[in-house]
């Protein structure tokens, strides 16, 4: 309810401000037309309806930017929200006068102000107003873009649409400063002209000691509060640090792979998790600045579930919306009763994309999979007598060739490591599947060495010969790494079983091994194959396999039933 008033009375504010910015924008044509748009944008406002929902929406949205920094548990926050939260504070400071001047004026004396006077008054009559009012206006309108963009960095329409909305933010206010510094000169032309001024300033002399008096008033008591209000904002937030310092903590183990960054923190009960993340003044991924709307900041919970309170309906939300694990939780919304330790998903800095739905397996989990493990035979000999260039060009169209057929196949192509391919398949699907397309993968690879050995005859000596490698089973899969070399990967037995499989096929002269349990899943008859039983380095159970010499040979899958 709060965060839907605060974001309801927000947009009224900002389409107010809009209208008035285009007003001012029409001030590049002549002073006449931006009084005849005003009919439009602004004098609506000043209807009935229109000043009892201008009121609120203003009373609103102060009170609750006001309680939302209270309810803060520390200061500590990103840049782009401390630009908002000053921002945000420095406009009652800046507008209070000309608040008082025009829209206050008109409710207490009924006088309407023609866009004449108020160009007179600010660039004539006062000029230090005219630069105030331009610097307000450039403070408004980005504390507004700022609101705009944090409700709308999860909206996948905006991220495809960000460059034409920050050229329209930029567009809007340079058009209303030119309209405003147009109008200046146009209205010290008008000044020169003989009794304008006074018909202009005819009927509002007899209010102007009122007037006056109630504009320094006003401004004087606006900024008396907002200042007062900033002090006690501080002073509390000073007075609850030292109380909170004497209370018992909890300890806290955070962990961000992207940054290596592992530290031990004190935890308050009565602090979210990415509040005690940021007091420590670590930079933790936040889009949404904490609130709970992007699922930027979820953690990885590396310890027992039991005694973690369950997400709240907002949390619950996201998750949903993310399909995360039960172990996965969003560290604004977490307040941990007991010691914890967690490990960050993102890095400190995540695009926007990052809030959308991620699949279940980049928080880490165990997983059925089948892992291809492929090698380029002789490939060291091979590139001895060869140029660095020519070595690198033979490898770019070698792992163009496997890869593309690995990701036709549905395949997530994990690394190449020097002329070796992994890969895995599975990673969205069930066993079966992942067998087929695994297998699949192999045919390809098998056909694009061949069009590319026919493409290379001109420039090799022999043929360029692979081995590969193919195990399934329970493998960990995840989001691992360091820094900027984290990705999609596995490990586990049935990863390294998988490398020796590819490392056998050298000795058996074949292209292809495979073992009896991924290939009762294929679909595809194996059975004229021979069945080996082969012993692994590193694995003291013998392994059934299926030794193939080349991919090429295998027959069709049976066709499916209709």
């Amino acid at each position: 309810m709060i965060g839907t008033l605060r974001l309801t009375s927000g947009l009224i504010l900002f389409l107010f401000v809009s209208g008035h910015f285009i007003n001012h924008a029409v001030g590049i044509t002549t002073i006449e037309a931006m009084n005849a748009v005003s009919a439009f944008t602004i004098t609506p406002w000043r209807t009935l309806p229109g000043t009892i929902l201008l009121s609120a929406a203003l009373v609103t949205h102060g009170t609750l930017a006001v309680w939302s920094v209270i309810r803060r548990r520390t200061l500590r926050t990103s840049l782009k929200d401390w630009i908002q939260l000053t921002l945000g504070f420095l406009i009652p400071l800046l507008i209070a006068s000309h608040v008082f001047a025009t829209r206050i004026t008109y409710e207490v004396y009924g006088y309407s102000e023609r866009y004449s006077y108020e160009l007179w008054s600010l660039w004539v009559a006062s000029p230090q107003k005219a630069i105030t009012l331009c610097v307000a206006l450039l403070v408004v309108w980005t504390h507004g873009c700022i609101g705009w963009h944090n409700w709308l960095s999860t909206k996948s329409w905006y991220l495809r649409n960000r460059n034409p909305a920050l050229f329209i933010a930029i567009l809007v206010p340079a058009l209303a400063l030119a309209g405003l510094i147009s109008g200046r000169y146009r209205i010290i032309e008008q000044v020169q002209e003989p009794g304008w001024l006074d018909a202009v300033l005819a009927p509002i002399r007899p209010h102007f000691p009122g007037m006056a008096q109630m504009v320094f008033g006003g401004e004087f008591r606006v900024r008396l509060v907002t200042v007062a209000i900033i002090v006690t904002i501080i002073l509390y937030h000073l007075i609850r640090w030292v109380l909170n310092a004497q209370k018992a903590k909890t300890r806290l183990h955070y962990r961000n792979p992207q940054t290596g960054l592992s530290a031990d923190l004190n935890m308050r009960p009565d602090m979210s998790l990415l509040d005690t993340i940021r007091s420590a003044g670590i930079a933790h991924a936040s889009v949404c600045g904490g609130r709970g709307r992007c699922s930027t900041c979820r953690v990885r919970i590396d310890h027992s579930l039991t005694d973690m309170p369950p997400p709240d309906a907002t949390e619950q939300k996201v998750l949903e919306r993310i399909s995360a694990p039960p172990n996965v939780r969003l560290a604004c919304q977490l307040f941990p009763p007991s010691p914890l330790s967690v490990t960050a998903l993102l890095g400190p800095n995540p695009s926007a994309k990052d809030a959308g739905p991620q699949p279940r397996h980049h928080a880490g989990m165990e997983q059925d999979l089948v892992i291809l493990f492929a090698d380029l035979r002789g490939f060291t000999k091979l590139s001895e007598s060869r140029l660095p260039y020519d070595v690198a060009y033979l490898l770019n169209r070698y792992f163009a060739a496997m890869g593309t057929a690995i990701e036709a196949s549905g395949g997530h192509l994990d690394k190449f490591i020097g002329d070796g391919v992994m890969a895995l398949f599975g990673i969205d699907g069930n066993i079966e599947s992942a067998s087929r397309q695994a297998i699949a993968a192999t045919m390809r690879m098998a056909r694009n060495l061949d069009k590319l050995n026919e493409d290379l005859a001109t420039e090799m000596n022999a043929p360029l010969k692979i081995g590969i490698g193919l195990h399934s089973g329970l493998s960990i899969v995840g989001n691992m790494g360091f820094r900027n070399a984290t990705s999609i990967t596995a490990i586990g037995d049935v990863v390294n079983t998988a490398s020796r499989l590819e490392s056998l096929s050298k000795d058996h002269d074949a292209q292809l091994i495979i073992s009896e349990r991924t290939a009762r899943y294929c679909g595809h008859d194996l059975s004229g194959f021979p069945l080996q039983s082969v012993t692994l380095r590193g694995r003291q159970d013998a392994l059934e396999v299926r030794v193939i010499g080349s991919a090429l040979k295998i027959p069709p899958a049976p066709e499916p039933d209709k």
